[in-house]
């Protein structure tokens, strides 16, 4: 991840990345297979809501569970996708 992010949106991707971790870990389906999805109700305020959805809906800052993860090579499990959340705070942020 970029060393130079503000310090703001560190936060943010950490307090997304956290909870992603937590919702892979209380899912009882298999990640790819999954429904579940994450809202962003306030970046800023790093308030997210799990909730089940078909789609990610980035208009309405719905994310699927299984598109903010990838799968690590090395032991090909489900591992939080940084990046992508990276990707995301800069629709908050910039």
């Amino acid at each position: 991840m970029e060393t130079n992010l503000p310090p703001y949106v560190a936060d943010f991707v950490e307090a997304l990345a956290d909870f992603c971790e937590r919702c892979l870990l209380e899912s009882n389906y298999d990640s790819e297979y999954s429904n579940e999805a994450i809202r962003i109700l306030d970046a800023r305020n790093h308030l997210f809501r799990k909730q089940t959805a078909s789609a990610t809906d980035e208009e309405h800052d719905i994310y699927m569970l299984r598109d903010l993860l990838r799968i690590d090579e090395s032991t090909l499990d489900f591992r939080v996708n940084r990046q992508r959340i990276l990707s995301i705070a800069r629709n908050y942020f910039y």
